[in-house]
């Protein structure tokens, strides 16, 4: 047999003795593995993260000092990340702002997926141009890196995402059977409601829907996590006036205290605006949670939310409550997940487990923080903040307009040129075929022509 055959048969060998076992070091070995058997000059191995980021897994010995394991890079130039020419996987750009060798030569990019829920991105460096014909040959190269970290990523055994990915893979393709199931249960025993029963049958009953009730909160808890955890839930913003959505959900809370001793208060900053572009469905979830807190910990007190806004891109909200308070050790633990209480201890401490975690995750995805302080006997402050975008005067005035079934041509008369490429931008983003005009003969003119 040929030596040289024999030498890749062994370093082979030895590249897949230590993927299995899960060494922290072995992204580095494996390139310089590639960069050995395809003479590059230098290489780095990266994982994706959500904001398009580039986080560092591992590089070949001659690659730039700062490609440290870990480091996180960005590339706004990048065609393959960003997804603005779709189908690209291999890509070769000069304009490329992760350059990973000291020397100037040629470098091109290669997108992978490592799992189903997480992409790799490996970084190629060498000496002569890479060539149109090349491409297949690293796409098979690419498809050896990822079943190659596939392997390490287990054997490592720290990877979330491939250990979770087939818990949330089946909560994902169970989901409508879960909601059918307690929906049955609800819908049966509501007909059942209406026959003639004894006292002791009617209360049985009312047990049984109110357990199903519960039980379909905890799987749409259960399953917008799942979904969170393998990526596939969404940012769906829209435009709310948000005095009059506060003082909705706050309301719905008023009808539930006692207020002969629990004060509900509410007060907004003077400098928020009255109208924001955000997700108002996780909002929502997240303001009814974090408020189902504070009023089950709270039997005689009072209770405040506060909205401002910090940095004109970042809504603030604080709930503050006088009741009985959480103590330092459930305070670490109260975002995280871990076994679900009781139902007589979540009656008494307003946290069914999933609700927290949920809302937690909601803030994270939407881009923002939440931090917790209490004293016991004194009471318990959430504060946590979230994206949203300022809606602008020209934006309001847009929004006041009757949205378009079709494409509906909107007549603007406008002398300002800078004022009459925004109101067109506007209009555009919003679904209208805006005509301009700024003369007063275009006026007549254009609206006999239609």
């Amino acid at each position: 047999m040929q030596g040289v055959k024999i030498e890749f048969l062994d370093k082979y060998n030895q590249l897949l003795k230590s993927a299995y076992k899960g060494l922290e070091e072995f992204p580095d070995e494996l390139c310089n593995y590639v960069a050995d058997q395809f003479d590059l000059q230098a290489m780095v191995l990266f994982k994706i993260n959500e904001q398009n980021t580039l986080t560092v897994l591992g590089k070949s010995a001659s690659t730039k000092k700062n490609y440290l394991r870990g480091a996180t890079f960005n590339c706004s130039k990048c065609k393959i990340i960003s997804q603005k020419e779709p189908g690209i996987n291999f890509f070769s750009d000069p304009e490329c702002e992760i350059l990973i060798s000291e020397f100037i030569i040629y470098e091109a990019c290669n997108i992978f997926n490592i799992s189903e829920t997480q992409k790799g991105f490996a970084k190629f460096a060498r000496k002569t141009p890479f060539q149109r014909n090349e491409i297949n040959s690293y796409k098979i190269v690419t498809e050896f890196l990822s079943y190659i970290l596939k392997i390490w990523m287990i054997a490592k055994g720290g990877d979330e995402i491939l250990v979770n990915k087939s818990t949330n893979e089946i909560i994902n393709s169970i989901s409508h059977d879960l909601r059918a199931n307690a929906n049955n249960i609800i819908g049966f025993a509501s007909i059942l409601s209406e026959e003639s029963l004894n006292t002791s049958q009617a209360e049985y009953i009312h047990t049984i829907k109110d357990n199903a009730h519960n039980l379909l909160v905890v799987m749409n808890d259960l399953i917008d996590i799942a979904k969170i955890d393998s990526g596939k839930i969404k940012e769906i913003k829209s435009i709310i006036e948000i005095k009059p959505f506060l003082e909705e959900i706050l309301n719905t809370f008023d009808e539930k205290i006692d207020k002969n001793h629990v004060e509900l208060n509410f007060d907004l900053d003077k400098n928020l605006p009255g109208k924001l572009n955000l997700d108002q469905q996780k909002l929502r979830y997240i303001l009814h949670t974090l408020l189902s807190h504070s009023v089950k910990h709270t039997g005689k007190g009072k209770i405040a939310l506060r909205a401002s806004l910090i940095d004109n891109q970042k809504l603030n909200v604080r709930i503050s409550d006088t009741g009985a308070g959480i103590n330092s050790e459930k305070r670490k633990t109260l975002f995280e997940p871990g076994p679900l209480p009781s139902p007589d201890s979540t009656k008494s401490t307003g946290s069914d487990g999933l609700s927290m975690i949920l809302t937690k995750r909601f803030i994270d995805f939407l881009g923002g923080e939440i931090s917790v302080e209490s004293i016991i006997n004194k009471g318990t402050t959430f504060s946590f903040t979230i994206n949203c975008e300022v809606i602008s005067e020209v934006e309001k005035k847009i929004a006041e307009l009757p949205q378009p079934t079709t494409r509906n041509k909107v007549l603007v008369i406008e002398d300002d040129y800078a004022t009459s490429k925004l109101l067109s931008n506007y209009l555009t983003k919003w679904g209208y075929d805006p005509l301009i005009v700024n003369m007063e003969e275009q006026i007549m003119s254009s609206i006999e022509k239609e």
